[in-house]
């Protein structure tokens, strides 16, 4: 892969950041459902479903608003840690899902003369069907772009930390007096059963953090659950938090 590096300059040094997507407006749901779905069929009664969900919260998804937050974050905080050291750093954001597609902004990295990049996937914790999945739309963009995946971050000390001190932040909200008796969920997306078979590392990543969390915030009881199983007529990781 070639160093576009010229000395005396700046190095352009890039990151990936890469999220599911969700649909710009209501009229953006069959279509995002077809991309989600791998263009199968979906039935008039799940788009009205998915569709009545998106209006509850305002009509679209906020996750590439969120997402961009995100990015704009990270690269403020590379570019102060690194302020000595020549670097540039850019964070792109692309989505699996919904535009901007990951390969357009492969696309658009090219031509800005960006060949090399650090891949984020904003979930911690790894699967062939969820992070492997964002490293698959990687490949199949075929872009000359040398991506260095990271692909789990479910142990982070910072991310553990952060993730205790909301949980504590919520359980200020119940009266100091019942407080130690609350119990805490920690749940995440469900996946098919089946990933079992192939020695997945997600189940096993999930209990690493909800134990490494629940240490952080102990003597709270607290216990681990599944949700958003999908409409399949396949088995899904449980137990299931509703």
């Amino acid at each position: 892969m070639a160093n576009n590096h010229v000395r005396g300059q700046p190095r352009r040094l890039a990151v990936l950041m890469m999220a599911y997507g969700g649909p710009d407006s209501l009229d953006d749901v069959r279509p995002y459902l077809m991309d989600v779905r791998n263009y199968r069929p979906t039935s008039d009664t799940v788009v009205a479903e998915i569709t009545e969900r998106y209006a509850e919260i305002g009509g679209r998804s906020p996750i590439l608003e969120l997402t961009r937050a995100q990015g704009n974050a990270l690269q403020d905080a590379l570019n102060r840690e690194h302020d000595d050291d020549a670097s540039d750093w850019r964070v792109f954001v692309g989505m699996r899902h919904w535009h901007p597609f990951i390969k357009d902004v492969l696309a658009e990295m090219v031509e800005l003369g960006y060949d090399r990049a650090v891949g984020l996937v904003m979930a911690p914790h790894y699967s062939r069907m969820s992070i492997g999945a964002y490293y698959a739309r990687v490949a199949e963009a075929d872009a000359p772009v040398e991506v260095a995946p990271i692909e789990r971050w479910h142990l982070l000390p910072s991310y553990l930390d952060a993730t205790a001190e909301r949980v504590r932040d919520a359980l200020r909200r119940f009266p100091a007096d019942a407080r130690a008796g609350v119990p805490v969920i920690f749940t995440a997306h469900s996946l098919p059963e089946k990933i079992q078979t192939w020695d997945d590392p997600y189940p096993k990543e999930l209990q690493e953090t909800a134990e490494a969390v629940g240490q952080r915030i102990a003597p709270q009881p607290f216990t681990f659950a599944y949700q958003s199983a999908a409409m399949t007529s396949g088995p899904w990781l449980g137990p299931d938090a509703g």
